[in-house]
């Protein structure tokens, strides 16, 4: 017998090495040098040390191991959540198709994970059901309060972070159910729907502050969070973005193709997605703060060189 698969391989690889052979050697040149420039300009810059900060976090290993946290324990959490609360009546599938922006037919295909065969939502109050909402509501926050005191080099909080973690969840809830209140109330129109917008996005930046400072046990000052929140909250509202113009399809052409499990691999990708944005934001707005950064002086600036340049123009006039 003889062994073909080097003589397969083997063509695809002169192949390749021909068409880079055939590539001209002056635009191979531009592309060296222009990847070596790059280099060369962020060099020593904030930028550089921000990928740096970004490679030392591995900031998606960190994501996906927080994606599998939320799939084990926060899912039955916002379960029994909806079952407890008087946040929503249709159950935990619409509080997680209001936080991913669907509707339609990816919004059904979410419902029908938590409603097989036509089945109902669970409502009332269980001693079991507290239990689940307490463990994976301070187990999620017991996460964020790693992130958050690996990124700010912290010391464990041991114990003492359990009463912060009890606060958060409550914090959790009531923005939860504020949040789910308004909507609603407030968007029937569109103007409605912008002024609700508008509302979520503060709020958003507000719990997130709140939570930082709660989380580090106030051991990082409040002005210093600020950027987190602010980092956060932005890539949270493009994540919402995404999932209406991605996600969506995404999910309703898995569920052709692959039945339920399809969407799940949606779902999972989201909740990827979420940690990377929770992770790189308190990532960014650390960098923001160590940098010594500041947009409003940035803005000043610029203006202010704007305006002080026909001045100086003007100064140094004929002769």
């Amino acid at each position: 017998m003889t062994d073909t698969s080097g003589s397969r391989t083997q063509p695809q690889a002169d192949e390749r090495h021909g068409r880079q052979r055939n590539l001209p050697s002056h635009v191979q040149s531009k592309v060296t040098g222009g990847v070596q420039a790059g280099k060369q300009r962020i060099e020593g810059t904030p930028a550089k040390d921000l990928l740096s900060q970004l490679k030392d976090a591995d900031l998606i290993n960190e994501a996906m191991m927080f994606a599998a946290l939320v799939l084990m324990v926060f899912f039955p959490f916002l379960i029994t959540v909806a079952a407890l609360g008087p946040f929503n009546q249709n159950g935990a599938a619409d509080i997680l198709v209001r936080k991913m922006g669907l509707s339609g037919d990816a919004a059904a295909a979410v419902e029908a994970l938590f409603r097989p065969n036509g089945g109902t939502s669970v409502t009332g109050w269980t001693a079991m059901g507290v239990v689940w909402m307490v463990v994976g509501g301070v187990t999620l926050a017991a996460s964020l309060q790693v992130i958050y005191q690996r990124i700010w080099a912290l010391p464990s909080a041991g114990w003492r972070g359990f009463r912060a973690q009890l606060l958060w969840l409550a914090l959790l809830l009531a923005f939860g159910g504020a949040q789910m209140g308004l909507g609603d109330v407030m968007t029937g129109t569109t103007v409605g729907q912008v002024c609700y917008g508008i509302l979520v996005f503060a709020g958003l930046v507000l719990f997130i502050w709140v939570s930082g400072r709660l989380l580090t046990l106030g051991r990082v000052p409040w002005r210093q969070l600020r950027p987190t929140a602010v980092f956060t909250a932005i890539g949270l509202t493009g994540l919402g973005v995404c999932s209406k113009l991605v996600f969506a399809s995404a999910i309703v052409s898995n569920n052709q193709e692959y039945g339920p499990i399809g969407v799940v691999f949606i779902i999972l990708s989201w909740i990827i997605g979420l940690g990377v944005v929770i992770t790189g934001g308190a990532i960014v707005g650390a960098w923001y703060v160590g940098a010594n950064l500041s947009f409003v002086r940035g803005v000043r600036r610029l203006f202010g060189r704007r305006d002080r340049q026909p001045i100086a123009d003007a100064n140094q006039g004929p002769g």
